[in-house]
């Protein structure tokens, strides 16, 4: 055995390491294609479609989705691509997943709160969405440029 991929093993010898690292990368790939389609695509047509209180039910049921599916995404990557060679890279996507997770267990339920208090008239629960919005945001256009330079890091 000289520690190649699947030795001893054939039906897992073409696992090679720098297969591994291009699934990784195909995942951080497709999660920013996602993420700016949502933000470039999804969001702004459904506020200019729909009357208000109806686009903001449908985004907010897609959020939960939105932020479940690129947890699994980019959790995944970020095993692949420390498993196909890249630790250091893998840590960057480890951190965007870190931020998945926690915007859509802890932000993403304060942000509906303030809403609601906001639609039933509570001026300080609108000031308190508008910074937990802005927040998510900032934090959704933090993750995207990690993956771009995640998915530029690879390509080199």
């Amino acid at each position: 055995m000289d520690g190649r991929a699947g030795e001893g093993y054939p039906a897992f010898a073409m696992f090679t390491p720098d297969l591994i690292l291009r699934l990784g990368e195909f995942l951080v790939d497709g999660s920013l294609a996602i993420m700016l389609f949502f933000a470039a695509v999804i969001a702004p047509t459904t506020f200019k479609r729909l009357p208000e209180e109806m686009a903001g039910k449908l985004i907010r049921s897609l959020f939960p989705v939105y932020y479940l599916l690129l947890t699994m995404t980019t959790g995944l990557a970020t095993f692949l691509i420390s498993a196909g060679g890249e630790p250091d890279l893998s840590i960057v996507v480890a951190f965007v997943t870190l931020f998945f997770f926690l915007a859509r267990q802890v932000l993403m339920p304060r942000i509906n709160d303030a809403r609601d208090g906001m639609n039933a008239g509570d001026e300080a629960k609108g000031r308190t969405f508008d910074r937990l919005h802005r927040l998510s945001v900032i934090v959704n256009l933090g993750q995207m440029i990690a993956l771009a330079i995640v998915v530029v890091m690879l390509g080199l």
